[in-house]
């Protein structure tokens, strides 16, 4: 009798993990999709490190951009695709 229960549990849990194999394949599928079809113009702008007090707080320390460095990047963006067309 434990023999048998030891088996079912066995292959209880390999299909347990069959499974959440493929549930992970399929959202990263279903993720890379939904990037796909944002296309081929789109760049995401992320706030970088910021460093106070002579402490790098790393990537992503910052949680906001400057309108200056909105405005520069958008002058250097129209003058690349300017260039390109």
């Amino acid at each position: 009798m434990r023999s048998a229960l030891t088996m079912l549990g066995v292959f209880i849990g390999v299909a347990a993990l069959i499974v959440m194999v493929a549930v992970g394949d399929g959202a990263s599928e279903a993720v890379r999709k939904q990037i796909e079809s944002l296309g081929t113009n789109v760049v995401v702008i992320l706030p970088g490190a910021l460093t106070t007090g002579g402490i790098r707080g790393g990537f992503g320390a910052s949680t906001h951009l400057r309108w200056r460095t909105h405005a520069r990047f958008t002058a250097r963006v129209t003058l690349w695709h300017r260039s390109v067309t």
